[in-house]
């Protein structure tokens, strides 16, 4: 299909540097791409016939498209970045990772800088260090540091006068007090981001040196912290590995794919030496070439960190690697060169990181808890033949005693994973004292997802529903009534373990050992646990407001102490007569007035 039969028209697009975005006919955004000549790229999407089967399903989905211009091709290479992170595109490569890599961070602008651990960078002016595959690898060197350096600081001293014990241990400057000068610690402190670059060689002779001079001027007590402190340093750089030439600053960047599973794994190489390697996978589909996957890739990791080497060793050459070149460059102050390697050296560093990527897929699908969170979805769209894969799927169940205090849960599963800051509690407003789960379960369904098309709120994949066909009927109703456009809803009865789907009279039955009846089973039991939780926390409420509220001699303060010394609203009402007088501190008159109405609650 051209652009001609699309009415689509062409003539007006710049031979200019830009972005450009696609839509649909629902005005949609489906992709997005950039460009150093928009004109010729766009062009290209309706004059090529000779592309690969993702293109041309995108091409026949293009309604209409918008761009825009920037001053060079990086400003182009960074928006798109933020424009796919903003509108999660169909045919966009999407790299889910909800993982934030830790950083050590260095705050430079502080007077006394400090080392610190971070999962974000901000500027702020500090220097970030990393990042670490783990916080449990990012604190093993900032523990490493500590015992090097005397780099412990507080932002309130100890002691008005005098320094804390960490002085004592020669783990700290006592900066705190000002017994240390900035420029002194300003060294130590740049002694440290050299150690955290991977030159752990330049500290050791910079250090020898003030050894000497510090063994010369007879402050003897000053050259054996630092001859221990060499030593330290010593011992770090003989458990590093010698992988290329000494002065080598390299990331090498290798792939392996299967089961619609990519694993990437990054070895960092800092002065010719491995200093660490961090692995990530995603979903993947083989119909993508690699080279744009290099490409996403790429652009998305190095956003996140400031640590750039001068070489990007790749095993397939990333589309517009002339422009990403260019952004890394720019981003490093110096020369980021992306190559790929035939043979020799390099070639072979290539070869052992596939083998790390091959070995961290076989503890992937070892790994009960990843097969049930990236197996379970995939296996989800199958069995419930959908269109879309439910990487976000919305839980609900109701809870109530007897149709009192009614409540309800909203969990949310993205990537097969909870995700506790989007979870949501609704007190039911249906009439008390009637329970009605198919009522409860319209309204809160209703005032879900009217704030979702109100607010333009993102959209799940997958509604699922705690039962049979009753709730989810209820549940239909309500979108209907309200004409959301949902992409699929099912209700997991719970007694034989049934999925019910609308419009079927036939409930799926999955098999018990199924990924995706597990998926299923954790997302129903966790939004069952939440709306427990929330259920008991309110009758706790209720009962504290009508039996302690209504005893005169009973205030706040009484109340909080009462609650504090029983623990909870339950124990206080078995508590017997002298409990309540002796523990709980009440007068006589006022126990036996709270005692008794506890005991006529229970006949």
């Amino acid at each position: 299909m051209n652009a001609t039969e699309k009415n689509i028209n062409l003539a007006s697009l710049p031979e200019k540097p830009g972005v450009y975005i696609m839509y649909n006919q629902e005005n949609t955004v489906i992709y997005i791409g950039k460009a150093i000549n928009l004109k010729n790229r766009v062009r290209s999407y309706f004059q090529n016939r000779d592309q690969g089967e993702k293109v041309r399903a995108m091409v026949y989905n293009i309604d209409h498209y918008d761009y825009i211009v920037t001053d060079n091709e990086v400003e182009a290479l960074i928006l798109e970045s933020t424009l796919i992170k903003k509108f999660k595109p169909k045919y966009n490569i999407l790299l889910k990772d909800d993982r934030e890599l830790p950083y050590i961070k260095i705050t430079l602008k502080d007077k006394y800088p400090k080392i610190l651990p971070c999962r974000k960078m901000i500027k702020d002016g500090s220097k970030y260090y990393g990042p670490f595959p783990t916080m449990s690898s990012m604190y093993e060197v900032k523990a490493l540091v500590e015992r090097m350096f005397p780099v412990k600081s507080c932002d309130v001293p100890v002691y008005k006068d005098k320094p804390c014990l960490y002085y004592h241990l020669k783990q700290c400057l006592a900066p705190c007090i000002s017994w240390v000068s900035t420029e002194e610690h300003r060294k130590m402190v740049n002694e440290v981001g050299l150690f955290l670059e991977g030159k752990a060689g330049n500290s050791v002779e910079k250090l020898t040196l003030d050894m000497e001079k510090a063994a010369e001027r007879q402050d003897f007590e000053r050259a054996a912290t630092l001859r221990d402190l060499v030593k330290s340093l010593v011992r770090y750089m003989e458990k590093q590995k010698i992988v290329t030439d000494p002065g080598v600053d390299q990331d090498i960047i290798g792939t392996y794919v299967e089961n619609d599973i990519i694993c990437c794994e990054i070895f960092q190489v800092r002065n010719g030496k491995l200093i660490g390697k961090i692995d990530f996978n995603y979903e993947y589909n083989e119909n993508i070439p690699l080279e744009e996957f290099i490409s996403t890739f790429i652009t998305n990791y190095y956003q996140k960190t400031e640590n750039l080497p001068l070489e990007v060793i790749v095993e397939k050459e990333p589309l517009d690697f002339e422009i990403i070149e260019a952004w890394l460059s720019e981003k490093k102050g110096k020369k980021v060169r992306i190559n790929q390697p035939y043979k020799g050296r390099k070639k072979e560093l290539m070869e052992l990181v596939i083998k790390n990527a091959m070995a961290f897929m076989d503890r992937l699908k070892s790994d009960h808890s990843f097969n049930v969170s990236r197996t379970g979805v995939i296996e989800l769209k199958k069995y419930l033949n959908m269109n879309v894969m439910p990487r976000k799927i919305e839980g609900f169940d109701i809870s109530h005693t007897q149709g009192t205090n009614t409540v309800s849960s909203m969990v949310v599963f993205e990537n097969g994973k909870p995700k506790k800051s989007e979870y949501r509690k609704f007190k039911i407003n249906f009439s008390e004292g009637e329970p009605n789960d198919y009522a409860s379960m319209y309204e809160v369904i209703y005032r879900r997802y009217k704030r979702v098309l109100m607010e333009g709120l993102e959209q799940p994949d997958l509604i699922l529903i705690d039962g049979g066909k009753g709730q989810l009927s209820s549940a239909i109703k309500a979108l209907d009534d309200l004409s959301y456009p949902y992409k699929a809803v099912i209700g997991l009865a719970k007694r034989l373990e049934e999925v019910f789907i609308p419009d079927s009279k036939t409930p799926i039955i999955l098999k018990d050992n199924s990924y995706a009846l597990i998926l299923l089973q954790q997302v129903r039991d966790e939004a069952h646990r939440f709306a427990i939780d929330f259920h008991r926390k309110l009758r706790g409420q209720k009962m504290t407001k009508s039996f302690l509220d209504d005893i005169s001699g009973i205030g706040s303060v009484r109340k909080k102490k009462l609650m504090e010394t029983f623990g909870s609203m339950d124990k206080i009402s078995k508590a017997s007569l002298n409990d309540l007088v002796n523990i709980g501190k009440l007068p006589k008159n006022i126990a036996e007035e709270l005692h008794t109405k506890f005991a006529e609650s229970r006949t």
